[in-house]
C-alpha cells in the first residue's frame, strides 16, 4: 500500500486476485472479531 505511485488504480483492474487478496486482508480482522465474539468463551 505504501508503494502507491502513478498507475497504481491500473495495475488494481489488471490484477483482480491482488485486490480480492487486499480486501480480505482488511476485512478478515473485523470477522474474527465477530466470530470471537459470536463462540462461547471456553471454559
Amino acid at each position: 500500500m505504501a508503494q502507491q505511485t502513478e498507475g497504481g488504480m491500473e495495475e488494481r483492474k489488471a490484477n483482480p486476485v491482488a485486490r480480492v487478496t487486499s480486501a480480505l486482508r482488511a476485512n478478515l480482522p473485523q470477522f474474527l472479531i465477530l466470530a470471537r465474539q459470536a463462540r462461547p468463551a471456553p471454559g
